[in-house]
């Protein structure tokens, strides 16, 4: 599963035009929501792309593309430059200002920082960054999990619409005005 947003890219001439998901980054979910063949036809040229965040949420310029598989022997420097220009504008079409309606899977990468005013409509899983403190006014509508992170306390005024898992955490205590909708992990 992709760390933040994936895409297909379909060579087309001597570029690539890069699909997206406003619901799924699911690279199967993709493939079918934009009807590309994935069975290797003669003609047809597409590979699963990806694009991770460095230390920052918000400093793009940090970010790593990646393929999700191998690099075509196909592509090129270019295409790669385009690549992540499409998968950047699709990421700011669809999370304006830090908001995801969904769910934030930041397992595995390098992030150390997110954003003040961040609002998760789903899940955001922090488990095993190295994520230090949690932004202002953060807001999760489903559950938090912040195992294995370098948190050591949470915002006042948190709010968690599921459960918060603290577990191999060093947070000792819940600040002023923490809501939590499910059960707490310590």
């Amino acid at each position: 599963m992709c760390k933040l947003i994936s895409g297909i890219a379909v060579l087309t001439g001597d570029s690539v035009k890069v699909y997206t998901s406003k619901i799924t980054d699911s690279h199967t979910g993709i493939r079918e929501e934009h009807n590309i063949r994935d069975d290797g036809g003669i003609g047809l040229r597409q590979t699963p792309i990806e694009y991770i965040p460095g230390k920052r949420l918000d400093k793009f310029a940090d970010w790593e593309f990646v393929f999700d598989d191998v690099r075509p022997d196909w592509w090129t420097d270019d295409m790669t430059d385009s690549s992540e220009r499409q998968l950047l504008s699709a990421l700011r079409d669809r999370h304006e200002n830090f908001s995801f309606g969904g769910y934030l899977d930041l397992r595995g990468t390098q992030i150390t920082a997110l954003p003040d005013g961040l609002t998760v409509g789903g899940y955001l899983d922090l488990e095993g960054t190295q994520v230090t403190e949690l932004p202002d006014g953060l807001t999760v509508g489903g559950y938090l999990d912040l195992r294995g992170t370098q948190v050591t306390e949470l915002p006042d005024g948190l709010t968690v619409g599921g459960y918060l898992d603290l577990r191999d955490t060093q947070v000792t205590e819940l600040p002023d005005g923490l809501t939590v909708g499910g059960k707490i992990y310590w």
